[in-house]
């Protein structure tokens, strides 16, 4: 398997109630590089760089001191991210072997994610991406930014998991660390001649390929699709893999409809990093003409008799409008709704205003607080493995 490198940031902050670093120790193994950087508006190394090695050996006897430095932590103030996340690359920057990881926990969000994202796209570009650190993510609870933690994955061709209730942090990250703990194929690249121009491809840049998750690609094209693709990569030895990829048909699976989610969650956190205006717009088109919710928009519902329905069928495919508001309940707010025949759903929504909100309205109610205690007690389970 590779060597790996790895950094681990754990927030540490008074709003973690809870213990991330528990799911840690079954990640690593004998052969592993590591380092643990605990955070909150200061930060602090398991091994202090300017007196060690930026990363040591994962002995059984360095898990077994990490395990105990984990427990030993106390919840503290703020939360600065960008710090320690630029002070985890410089270490990774500086050791010798292995592919290099960064790991990062929290439940919280801070002022500066779009900058944090932007300064990890700048790093790729300046060092190539053999260089860089795959970045993984896990945020925790109701308050973290899952469109931060989305892209940052993303753009460090890394995985994002999360955990909105303390029962499933232990599960959800033990099976995200054991995937990241055996990485089969980095620096993947696709190769798909003969498209045109325009052509769309989610996630991009495409991440490594860790066994037990797969990678699903999807994107959107104009033409004729080629019936071969090329998949390109680095397996453990160095040497490069490649292989090609027949592609085929579906002839009865609306795969537009399979995947739209997974293009709208990537161009929504894509949207918001960029605060992007037409990104937006792209997304909530997609999701009216899907019929798949977005951040910005919303179901509406209304009930109908078959008679009605036959006709409201009927109009759309002669592409007239119906007014949907004779079927719906009889109120000032409802009254004013109307619907074009080809997209009643997007006329529905247009007359309904919606609250901007945090990225994470949708789900905040939805979950229960969580915290600190249950992660450490997780990531300290993980490295008793390791001994």
């Amino acid at each position: 398997s590779f060597a790996r490198s790895v950094v681990f940031l754990l927030d540490i902050s008074r709003s973690m109630t809870g213990d991330p670093l528990e799911g840690a120790k079954r990640a690593l193994n004998a052969y592993d590089q590591l380092n643990v950087v605990a955070y909150d508006d200061k930060h602090t190394f398991f091994s202090d760089p300017s007196r060690h090695t930026p990363l040591i050996q994962a002995t059984p006897q360095t898990v077994h001191h990490a395990i105990q430095w984990v427990t030993s932590l106390q919840v503290g103030g703020l939360t600065d991210i960008f710090t320690p996340f630029k002070r985890a690359i410089e270490l990774l920057q500086q050791a010798s072997q292995g592919v290099p990881y960064i790991f990062l926990i929290t439940d919280g969000s801070v002022k500066n994610e779009r900058q944090i994202c932007r300064f990890l796209t700048d790093v790729t570009q300046r060092d190539g991406v053999h260089r860089t650190p795959r970045v993984s993510t896990f945020g925790i609870g109701e308050y973290c930014n899952h469109y931060f933690m989305k892209q940052l994955a993303t753009i460090g061709r890394g995985l994002c998991g999360s955990a909105l209730s303390s029962q499933c942090i232990e599960l959800q990250m033990q099976s995200m660390l054991t995937a990241m703990a055996h990485p089969v194929l980095t620096e993947i690249m696709l190769g798909i001649s003969g498209l045109p121009e325009g052509c769309e491809m989610y996630p991009y840049p495409t991440p490594d390929l860790f066994c037990g998750h797969p990678i699903v690609v999807s994107g959107k094209f104009r033409g004729e699709f080629p019936p071969t693709a090329i998949l390109a990569g680095n397996l453990p030895s160095g040497s490069q893999h490649q292989q090609t990829v027949y592609t085929t048909t579906a002839a009865t699976m609306p795969l537009d409809m399979v995947f739209v989610r997974q293009r709208m969650d990537m161009l929504m956190a894509a949207a918001w990093v960029e605060d992007d205006a037409a990104l937006r717009q792209q997304v909530i088109q997609m999701s009216i003409a899907s019929g798949v919710p977005c951040q910005h928009t919303r179901m509406v519902s209304f009930e109908t008799t078959p008679e009605e329905h036959r006709q409201l069928k009927h109009d759309r495919s002669k592409g007239r409008s119906s007014l949907l508001s004779k079927n719906l309940p009889s109120s000032d707010s409802m009254n004013q709704l109307g619907a074009n025949a080809l997209d009643p759903v997007a006329d529905a929504l247009s007359s309904i205003d919606l609250p901007d909100g945090s990225c994470c309205d949708p789900i905040a109610d939805a979950v229960e607080p969580c915290g600190l205690d249950t992660c450490i007690e997780n990531i300290t389970e993980l490295l008793d493995a390791l001994v």
